[in-house]
């Protein structure tokens, strides 16, 4: 299993957070809105560091909507 270390880098709202993780070398950027238009819904934005391919993505972009109900039952 790969070991991913996370430190917060920039400023967390109440209902936006962005933090960076690294992966083999690799910068990957996420961020969080947690009321994307307005309602129940969150994104999530993922990039890696100069459009890296990494397991979430080949591209080295991800966007994901769900319901924020969801990201705070996973905890």
């Amino acid at each position: 299993m790969n070991k991913i270390n996370s430190q917060q880098e920039e400023t967390e709202y109440p209902e936006h957070l962005e933090f960076v993780l690294n992966w083999l070398g690799v910068k990957i950027f996420v961020k969080w809105e947690e009321n994307c238009f307005g309602g129940e819904i969150s994104h999530f934005e993922i990039r890696s560091e100069n459009a890296c391919t990494i397991p979430l993505t080949e591209t080295g972009f991800r966007s994901h909507f769900l319901h924020k109900q969801e990201v705070f039952a996973a905890g």
